[in-house]
């Protein structure tokens, strides 16, 4: 599951804590490669939230609504550089593609639901785009077939148990032109995200 600590228990969540505020003594980075719908996709899906009664949760915010492509992890500032290079050779000769949000699901898949998530289709440029960011970057490498592209929209108070099989998406595809490298920041009210480089598919 993705890469942006997805599915995390409360425990797991505050091991994940000590590990972040330890590497920020250690001038380590926690980075992420990610995609950004545009406003009026990202406006249609939270509008979602509203038509489904939800247990207490907090909704993701619009500028952080992003679908991420790898979750790399915690990586050395110093090793920065090679990553928006790796980041810049993935994306390279990659054409600007559409994806299709299609469902709601609570995520994960296998227990009670810690987040809410739009699922979206995978076409072959994000199969490959992920591909080739796993060989790169991954530590545990990773394929397409356990990559499941979606976009959080909220996470839950407490894990519950949710059934919204039918939940269909009429949001259209949304164009993707740009692949962003990103570094996660936890503040106090959540993870901040911190843009590292923007690298234009096409190229």
């Amino acid at each position: 599951m993705k890469v942006d600590d997805d599915g995390r228990s409360p425990r797991g969540r505050g091991a994940s804590q000590e590990r972040r505020r330890a590497a920020a003594k250690l001038g380590t980075a926690r980075v992420f490669v990610a995609l950004y719908p545009p406003a009026a996709t990202t406006g249609a899906l939270l509008a979602k939230l509203g038509e489904h009664d939800l247990p207490p949760h907090r909704a993701t915010t619009h500028d952080q609504l992003h679908l991420t492509a790898l979750f790399v992890g915690d990586v050395p500032e110093r090793d920065l550089e090679r990553v928006r290079e790796s980041v810049t050779g993935a994306a390279r000769g990659i054409q600007p593609f559409d994806v299709a949000p299609l469902h709601l699901a609570p995520l994960p898949q296998d227990g009670p639901a810690r987040l809410l998530a739009a699922i979206c289709d995978l076409p072959s440029p994000l199969s490959e785009l992920h591909e080739r960011l796993a060989h790169r970057l991954a530590t545990h490498k990773r394929t397409s077939r356990s990559f499941l592209p979606h976009l959080t929209l909220c996470r839950f108070e407490r894990p519950v148990e949710l059934d919204l099989a039918d939940s269909l998406l009429d949001v259209p595809p949304f164009r993707v032109e740009t692949v962003h490298l990103m570094q996660s920041r936890l503040g106090a009210d959540g993870a901040l995200h911190r843009g590292l480089a923007r690298v234009p598919l096409g190229g």
